[in-house]
């Protein structure tokens, strides 16, 4: 949803964040799939750049069992696009 400045300015802090971040707990166990709809891992945690505050990669967890064996891989922030 694309809203002008002027709406924007009508939000409250809440909405305007709703609308414009997400949440890191809503991200972090984010399954990750393949081009064929396998899963593959999960969204183990999100990096930010502390200079420019903006999500440098993800670390992408895979394999093992109960935490047991995982491997962690780091992914692009705009995978899939």
């Amino acid at each position: 949803m694309i809203l002008s400045q002027a709406e924007q300015k009508k939000l409250s802090i809440r909405q305007q964040e709703k609308l414009l971040f997400d949440r890191s707990d809503k991200v972090e166990g984010t399954p990750v799939y393949r081009s064929n709809g396998e899963t593959i891992g999960r969204i183990e945690r999100v990096m930010i750049d502390k200079l420019n505050g903006k999500v440098a990669y993800a670390v992408m967890c895979f394999g093992g069992s109960m935490e047991i064996g995982e491997d962690y891989f780091p992914l692009p922030p705009y995978w899939g696009m």
